[in-house]
């Protein structure tokens, strides 16, 4: 497996790794399969730009996404990370999330995240590769879902 970043192009990769995430694990984001399904192809470009996507691909086959929004202020923030089931457990996510790290650090950024309250898998593994949770949560908009805000290594 390999991670790589996102170019122009690979928007209809994009849209189909986010629908399968959604259809997954519908409770861990923040959007819903219908709203993704509306995004125009102009809204698909934007998430390769101006903040980092990052793709894992197996020969060729799409097996994962997360991607960095960099904010006017504040850190940025890890998001829309999801692995295929069939890539769950072999470091794939390792290899995703170690892609924003380097990225945070070569661009001078600090980092954070939001996970939902109970999906103590997630938290575990953020906290394994060295995020932090802060105390900071706040209710998500499309279903009031508890998220906990997390802090990444360089950054505490």
């Amino acid at each position: 497996m390999q991670v790589r970043r996102a170019v122009p192009g690979d928007e209809p990769t994009l849209r189909w790794l986010r629908l399968e995430a959604l259809a997954d694990t519908p409770h861990a984001f923040g959007s819903t399969p219908e709203r993704e399904r509306a995004r125009s192809d102009d809204a698909w470009v934007r998430w390769i730009d101006p903040g980092p996507t990052w793709i894992l691909e197996d020969d060729g086959t799409p097996l994962g996404l997360s991607g960095v929004v960099v904010p006017a202020e504040g850190p940025a923030e890890i998001v829309s990370v999801w692995v295929h089931a069939e890539a769950r457990g072999s470091g794939a996510a390792d290899v995703l999330i170690q892609a924003a790290i380097d990225w945070a650090d070569a661009e001078g950024h600090d980092l954070s995240l939001h996970v939902t309250e109970g999906n103590d898998r997630a938290r575990r593994f953020y906290e394994r590769m060295g995020f932090e949770l802060t105390g900071v949560a706040e209710a998500r908009d499309r279903d009031g879902a508890l998220e906990r805000e997390m802090r990444g290594p360089r950054n505490r």
